[in-house]
């Protein structure tokens, strides 16, 4: 989770720098708090087996403490993809881009099967041949494709984005033979799950990147929204309508069953749980209704949010400004909080707290990161973290 900006941010007071853009630090920002949420309770919260998602045996407030955070990867990835193209419009080539992209899509990659797999293996079975990759592996991936997918054309980009969200369940249902290699190309491209390479490392695909290659070309074209061609004023309506528009053809859909995702809802026994069945939409792979769901408010928050500086935007936009140190810490700090106290063994009340006062300290440490950055620009490596 690199920020893709290579200008260091004072975030500390009042100080914000021209040459970033609030709003996107700040949903940016809310993504990561969000993400923490999830992954608190991955780590802490005593399921008793019970699925969040298992409409049958969940509850609302955990149901609700999962669907919350769906809004984590698309959201972000397509926020990397607005910083993307804001950075090739600053940097004198797209080769500058290129490396940029590379570097940080590798390196993002490396963490994933290292220290993050340490991490969510709990300590356990590291040298075992079989990997689980997860959101970091899925950005970093997505890092590495646009990297030369940014030398195509804008409109050939935003084509491509644009075909993939709205065409991807066209391609549900195909499926190769259990085993086979075309089953595993097939599981890391679009469909998830299990692969094998060379007979003997399983690997667990659980971010497919097709989809995330679509999601980063359509934030890279919506890049251009930003840009001093487009005024603030106008950025913000488009955005709004856009963000509307989206939420509406979620709802039309979805109420119809017509299209946008392989599994159709179904009242449930009462209200919430009929409200409930009609948002468990599809992540693993993302689907239209899923990408609908999620990218359709995030847009009316950047619109919305763009002119707002209160104490509350602060906060999120010193997390949001700092997302790789951020991710650096938090894991490993939920890690260890499991350590200590145990995993999976608290009520949904205790994880909040704790998840609170983690992200609270990291709030702390991204404020102070934040500012040493601005007062030791010489050190380079920093734009790595």
């Amino acid at each position: 989770m690199a920020s893709v900006s290579d200008n260091p941010v004072m975030v500390t007071g009042n100080k914000y720098p021209a040459t970033r853009i609030q709003s996107i630090d700040f949903l940016r920002g809310v993504v990561m708090v969000l993400m923490a949420m999830d992954h608190a309770r991955s780590f802490l919260y005593n399921s008793n087996g019970l699925s969040p998602e298992n409409l049958s045996r969940t509850t609302p407030a955990l149901f609700f403490t999962r669907w919350i955070t769906h809004f984590c990867a698309p959201v972000f990835i397509f926020l990397a993809g607005i910083s993307i193209y804001l950075l090739g419009q600053k940097v004198k080539s797209k080769k500058e881009v290129f490396n940029f992209l590379m570097s940080r899509g590798l390196l993002l990659i490396l963490l994933e099967l290292t220290i993050f797999r340490f991490c969510w293996g709990r300590g356990h079975g590291f040298f075992e041949p079989f990997f689980l990759l997860l959101v970091i592996w899925a950005i970093g991936i997505s890092f590495l494709f646009l990297a030369f997918f940014q030398y195509l054309p804008y409109r050939v980009i935003l084509i491509f984005g644009l075909l993939v969200l709205l065409g991807q369940n066209l391609l549900d249902n195909i499926t190769f033979p259990e085993g086979s290699a075309r089953a595993t190309f097939w599981a890391f491209f679009y469909k998830g799950g299990e692969g094998n390479i060379f007979g003997t490392i399983d690997i667990e695909f659980l971010y497919p990147v097709f989809t995330y290659f679509g999601l980063i070309s359509l934030g890279y074209c919506f890049g251009y929204f930003f840009t001093p061609a487009v005024s603030m004023e106008r950025r913000r309506k488009l955005l709004i309508y856009l963000g509307t528009g989206a939420v509406l053809v979620f709802l039309i859909l979805r109420y119809f069953n017509a299209y946008g995702d392989p599994h159709p809802w179904q009242t449930g026994r009462n209200f919430i749980y009929s409200v409930m069945a009609f948002l468990r939409v599809t992540k693993y792979p993302v689907s239209l209704l899923y990408a609908l769901m999620t990218l359709g408010p995030a847009l009316i928050v950047l619109g919305f949010i763009e002119p707002v500086r209160n104490k509350i935007t602060h906060f999120f936009v010193t997390i949001g400004s700092e997302p790789m140190f951020y991710y650096l810490l938090h894991l490993p700090a939920f890690f260890l909080l499991g350590l200590a106290f145990g995993f999976n063994k608290f009520s949904l009340p205790v994880v909040y707290g704790f998840f609170a006062g983690v992200v609270f300290l990291l709030y702390l440490l991204c404020r102070w990161y934040s500012a040493y950055k601005f007062t030791h620009p010489e050190k380079k490596w920093l734009k790595y973290i």
